[in-house]
């Protein structure tokens, strides 16, 4: 005999994880957003400072918007954002953080200072992890501002 859920119970999920049974419960919407950040946290091992400074905040913000502060590689006056594919970035350091984020080892969280300008881009910290991050779908990624 088939028991009917009402639309009010929770929905568990059970999946493994690292070779453990794992129970997953989803309340809507916003629970949803909230799995998906923590999956996102669980997939790069972001190090995020638990100390800041008084000129320091921690900001989410789109890969797209990050690289979009950072300058061109290759083309000093232009923002990252112009090589979408990322043809211009060092091949070597984007398989090396790769290999980092499938070993699971903790990754620095991006950095902009704008108390530093390079040219007319305040000076950064993070521009292949973030176009590692955009390949892999991440909608936001945690970055250290400084003002």
């Amino acid at each position: 005999m088939n028991k009917r859920r009402s639309p009010k119970q929770h929905i568990v999920k059970t999946h493994r994880r690292k070779g453990k049974l794992v129970r997953a419960y989803l309340r809507g919407k916003r629970q949803k957003e909230i799995e998906s950040i923590k999956t996102q946290l669980k997939i790069i091992n972001w190090d995020i400072p638990t100390k800041l400074r008084k000129d320091e905040k921690l900001v989410w913000m789109s890969p797209e918007e990050f690289l979009g502060y950072t300058p061109h590689p290759q083309l000093p006056g232009y923002p990252s954002t112009i090589d979408p594919e990322g043809k211009y970035f060092s091949k070597s350091s984007l398989d090396y953080l790769t290999d980092q984020i499938r070993k699971g080892e903790k990754i620095d969280c991006l950095m902009l200072d704008f108390t530093k300008k390079i040219g007319t881009f305040p000076s950064h910290e993070g521009r292949h992890r973030a176009l590692i991050a955009k390949r892999m779908g991440f909608k936001k990624v945690p970055v250290l501002v400084i003002e």
